[in-house]
């Protein structure tokens, strides 16, 4: 919220604090009303709310009369907690993947109540797909697509809603659409939403703006059980550091020779800037560049977009989306321990450790079923064990692990009830790293998935003349209007003009019964196989070739086939 909205009764000091929205704390905030004057204490320790009984008269008041002093008539005080590390840990995550690249699209907020109006009125189905699309077409106002019932939503064009930006046409996948019900209530005086997609299945931030406020919300689209999606959002990031900037710049500043001192001392000097005020990018490529302590190190955009990155993921630096500003916002008093955030676990540390190794992975293949998903295996080399293991994972919608197999001690004495084994990481981090294009032709396998929206009602062709006069009559009715209020503005239009506005509001309705469909072209050594579904219906068709790069050759003319027909790529579905 902005400052302007309140009326500061002391000087205000910056910081960061965590408290318990509990039950009484909300209960307290949906009393507040202008009639009545309120007072929001927030603190390091803890946040309070005074409910005054009264307003206190802002006129001066007569020698006579006495002045009455409002008198709380509620007063909430919710201490700080302690939050778990896994928490920090999320929160920093969350925040930096913010300033990765992203596309970002602007909505109107009829758009996002339909979709929330929608989700409302259409419960899940279990078994059926539950996300949510975004088809972005270069030049053209962004679709949602709600799954699996292929309803769609667009919002007319307005200041606020815009034509993607982009070149490429693309269709992402966000989950945990049902999270979005939150914003219904800052949806009555929201004016403005844009939407920033990191990718398939990847967060995805909606920022709505009003008078007086912004509110940015982060959607992760993936739950804490699903730790192979979220092992993926970690590599989105560069590693963390293992020591804070502020703690390691006092201790390396008697080191001149340090690698690292340069990163320090540049980081240093951009929080010291932050601390006076917000600065956007482009001004803190200014400010730098002309500060003298920083001769020996190049200052460019990249540069301090990378120094942003690790004061954010070391819980100093706090990126606003809304008006892209950065503030310096230390999380805690006292320096975070960084070595404590790197890793979930000690099974993702020695994961780490062993896909480092050269020989620690060996035999990889990776298999693509259409529909049903990629099946990954692998042998992994644990030297200190002198042994090797089987392992194997099966990935499906979102990224979630659908079957998982290793040959290791802890996975056949307890499965994942005491959580995944190191090798099934080092596995999912190995397939990371795969390249389809860069292997052999002997072992080449591969899946595309394009899709495309399709008209899922024709209309109904008349059989015979008689028919035809019914249709017609039929059609008649159906444009005369039902809504209890006329629009006089029709009156005054011509005939052929009421009759084509008619037409258009039809086609327009017909245009929303749509439903996706989908290609499957997958290739394995010489065989391609075309799988087309639409609903419920599906085609398949098999080629086999006699040479590796023959098939190869037709699997991409294929692809080029059906995007030339409007069809656009899935990535990573």
């Amino acid at each position: 919220m902005t400052n302007e909205i309140f009326e500061q009764s002391a000087e205000a000091t910056l910081g960061t604090t965590s408290i318990d929205y509990s039950t009484a704390l909300f209960n307290g905030i949906e009393k507040i009303r202008d009639h009545k004057q309120t007072i929001l204490d927030i603190g390091h320790e803890a946040v309070g709310l005074q409910l005054l009984e009264a307003k206190p008269e802002t006129a001066e008041a007569d020698t006579d009369s006495t002045v009455t002093k409002p008198t709380v008539k509620k007063q909430i005080i919710e201490k700080r907690i302690n939050v778990p590390k896994s928490w920090i840990r999320a929160l920093l995550q969350v925040q930096s993947a913010g300033q990765l690249p992203q596309d970002t699209i602007h909505l109107d907020p009829i758009a996002l109540y339909n979709v929330l109006f929608e989700l409302r009125m259409h419960a899940d189905i279990k078994g059926k797909r539950r996300g949510l699309l975004i088809e972005l077409r270069p030049q053209q106002l962004p679709v949602i697509i709600l799954e699996p019932f292929d309803i769609t939503v667009t919002s007319q064009i307005s200041q606020q809603q815009k034509p993607y930006p982009g070149q490429q046409a693309k269709l992402i996948r966000l989950w945990g659409r049902r999270r979005l019900s939150l914003l219904k209530r800052l949806l009555p005086h929201t004016d403005s939403v844009s939407v920033s997609i990191l990718g398939q299945g990847m967060p995805s931030y909606w920022t709505l703006k009003g008078k007086g406020f912004h509110f940015t919300f982060a959607m992760t689209g993936f739950s804490q059980a699903n730790w192979s999606q979220s092992l993926n959002f970690d590599l989105l990031l560069p590693k963390r550091p293992l020591h804070n900037t502020l703690t390691a710049s006092e201790e390396n500043l008697s080191d001149s020779h340090n690698d690292s001192n340069d990163d320090a001392n540049g980081l240093s000097v951009l929080i010291k800037t932050l601390a006076s005020t917000p600065s956007t990018l482009d001004d803190l490529v200014k400010s730098l560049s002309a500060d003298a302590s920083l001769t020996s190190v190049p200052v460019s955009h990249s540069q301090v977009q990378q120094w942003l990155l690790s004061g954010t993921q070391q819980g100093l630096i706090r990126y606003e989306m809304a008006t892209q500003l950065y503030h310096y916002r230390p999380l805690s008093q006292v320096p975070l321990d960084m070595a404590q955030f790197a890793y979930h676990n000690e099974a993702e540390k020695q994961a780490f450790d062993l896909i480092g190794r050269t020989d620690a992975v060996q035999k990889f293949t990776v298999e693509t079923v259409a529909v049903k998903g990629i099946t990954i295996r692998a042998d992994i080399h644990v030297e200190e064990d002198r042994r090797t293991y089987h392992s194997q994972l099966q990935l499906g919608d979102e990224g979630l692990v659908t079957k998982a197999e290793c040959s290791c001690p802890q996975y056949l004495q307890h499965r994942l009830t005491h959580g995944v084994c190191a090798h099934l990481i080092v596995l999912r981090l190995r397939y990371n790293q795969y390249d389809p294009n860069n292997t052999g032709n002997d072992s080449w396998h591969d899946t595309r998935v394009l899709s495309k929206r399709v008209p899922s009602k024709r209309l109904h062709q008349p059989k015979n003349k008689q028919e035809s006069v019914q249709v017609a009559s039929n059609s008649s009715l159906m444009t005369l209007p039902s809504a209890p209020t006329l629009d006089l503005t029709a009156l005054s239009q011509p005939a052929a003009q009421i009759h084509a506005t008619t037409s258009d509001k039809t086609q327009a309705l017909t245009a929303q019964e749509t439903a996706i469909a989908y290609v499957y072209i997958t290739i394995a050594h010489k065989k391609i196989t075309i799988e087309q579904t639409i609903g419920d219906k599906d085609t398949r068709q098999q080629l086999v070739f006699n040479q590796p790069a023959q098939a190869k050759a037709a699997f991409l003319q294929h692809i080029a086939r059906f995007e030339a027909k409007g069809f656009i790529e899935n990535q990573g579905m």
